[in-house]
């Protein structure tokens, strides 16, 4: 007697382990400067800006740049994360991941955010961060965003880019050799070249030429899989006549062989006769 549809019976968390119901939304974020933006735009700055600057001996941002990440809004709460696992340092509760910690924080302590704070968030247009994360290694199986280069689009440009400008300045001071030529350099990058709509359409069709969608490669992949699988198949169901035909084939080749050899001698025969 089998037990185990009994035991299945018994146990129905086993014979149906996951819910066709969905998940409910997880509780997002409230405040209007985005945590997870300004992340993202601070690895950008401290990864292009700031090591930048630091090799050319610049070390400490004037008091007045936007782009001193020890002015980020979020500064103060994210120093006092504790990693693996997620535990707030304020008043050591553990979360399961790092956005009910984000949450907790935003809900428990928002008395840490300064007043004065700068949301790095805001400047995202420049540095490319405000759809996805641009220092990550899966940022190109993601899909971009066409670029909005109508009215409405370009005036969103040309006030990220007047922002872009203004920080620039107050972060490069123009009464240095050094400092302008970092102004000059860093302008151009991020305030002009990134905000340029039409540099912006180029890059995103030469994005959309080059990217394979996921959906057709996993469509080819499974047909090649389907392809390779047919023909074992095949094969092992026509492996005995595949081998007899071989044997039959290298069977008539040695007779037509041996027939070809004895012919001349034959051929003398007839002729003595």
């Amino acid at each position: 007697m089998q037990l185990w549809p009994l035991f299945l019976a018994a146990r129905p968390s086993l014979a149906a382990p996951y819910s066709s119901a969905p998940e409910p939304p997880r509780t997002e974020l409230s405040h209007p400067c985005s945590r997870q933006v300004s992340r993202w735009v601070k690895v950008q700055i401290e990864k292009e800006l700031l090591s930048s600057a630091n090799r050319s001996g610049v070390q400490l941002w004037p008091d007045a740049c936007p782009f001193d990440t020890s002015q980020d809004i979020y500064a103060a709460q994210e120093r006092s994360k504790k990693r693996g696992p997620w535990i707030c340092g304020v008043c050591g509760k553990t979360f399961v991941n790092d956005h009910y910690l984000d949450l907790h924080l935003e809900r428990r302590h928002a008395d840490m955010l300064p007043s004065g704070g700068v949301c790095l968030a805001d400047y995202c247009e420049s540095f490319g961060a405000c759809e996805d994360d641009p220092a990550s290694s899966q940022r190109r199986s993601k899909r971009r965003q066409k670029p909005d280069c109508n009215t409405r689009g370009l005036h969103e440009i040309d006030k990220a880019r007047d922002k872009c400008d203004s920080a620039m300045e107050r972060c490069f001071p123009l009464d240095n050799e050094e400092t302008r030529r970092l102004f000059a350099q860093n302008s151009k990058r991020w305030c002009l070249l990134a905000l340029d709509c039409k540099v912006r359409q180029e890059r995103w069709e030469q994005f959309q030429g080059e990217a394979l969608p996921l959906d057709v490669l996993l469509i080819f992949i499974g047909l090649a899989c389907s392809f390779v699988f047919c023909i074992m198949v095949c094969f092992v169901d026509y492996f005995d006549d595949i081998v007899e035909y071989t044997n039959g084939t290298t069977r008539t080749t040695r007779t037509s062989a041996c027939n070809l050899r004895e012919s001349p001698t034959r051929s003398k025969a007839i002729k003595q006769i």
